[in-house]
């Protein structure tokens, strides 16, 4: 019963902090001007690279999940409990200073999931290095991409996209 009203209290709190900051957000811009500025957006220029996001997410959640297995062999995590946490990673990383993203998904999903935390950080620390090595073939693939699909800021962010999924 603790327990609950601990979740509840969390939960109120964590809507009441999300209230106040989307009304601060609210009030700190012209609402007219934002407006008119979605109304301009060409959502099927969207389309594509949201898909390509996507399926991003879904790779990166079964990478982790594959180098977090050996963790807990006799009985591996699903694959979609890595989710969230990556997810609430991805939100550290955009909010927090020097990618403190990273090790936040790692603490959530090792308290969750009854895995210790210094493992599964291991095992985040190995994707960035995989990522870091894989970096240059990235960037070498963007450029062929552009270079393929021709010039202009949509051609270039597709392209980036494209080579962002197949690492």
């Amino acid at each position: 019963m603790t327990r609950w009203f601990g979740r509840l209290g969390a939960f109120v709190g964590g809507l009441a902090i999300s209230t106040i900051a989307l009304a601060v957000l609210v009030s700190s811009i012209d609402l007219t001007a934002t407006g008119a500025a979605l109304a301009r957006v060409r959502v099927e220029r969207l389309a594509p690279i949201a898909v390509v996001l996507a399926v991003q997410f879904s790779l990166r959640t079964f990478r982790w999940s594959r180098l977090a297995a050996s963790l807990r062999p006799e009985s591996p995590v699903p694959m979609r409990r890595f989710a969230a946490p990556l997810a609430i990673g991805y939100l550290g990383n955009a909010v927090l200073p020097a990618r403190l993203g990273e090790p936040l998904r790692a603490a959530v999903l090792g308290r969750s999931q009854g895995l210790p935390v210094a493992s599964v950080l291991g095992t985040v620390l190995v994707e960035r290095v995989v990522d870091t090595l894989m970096a240059f073939p990235y960037v070498l693939l963007a450029i062929l991409l552009v270079a393929a699909l021709g010039p202009g800021l949509v051609n270039a962010m597709l392209a980036v996209a494209i080579a962002n999924v197949s690492f």
